[in-house]
């Protein structure tokens, strides 16, 4: 009977720690799934800004050239 209870005992702890091993995995594995998207939406943006200061940036260099022009006249 001891004996039993005791091996019963030590199958707990093993499928208690092979519980923790795993759930500390899984942690582990949505923390890097949070940084992969956390980059990917960073990069977005950075994409998106880049994009909006060029047109900005093209828009006032095509209208500044523009006026030379129209001076010019």
């Amino acid at each position: 009977m001891f004996y039993v209870s005791k091996r019963q005992n030590d199958d707990m702890l093993r499928l208690v720690r092979a519980l923790q091993i795993a759930a500390a995995e899984n942690e582990r594995l949505q923390d890097e799934a949070r940084a992969t998207e956390l980059r990917a939406m960073i990069g977005n943006v950075a994409h998106d800004l880049k994009t909006v200061s060029y047109y900005l940036l093209n828009s006032c260099v095509s209208t500044m050239l523009l006026l030379c022009v129209w001076s010019l006249d």
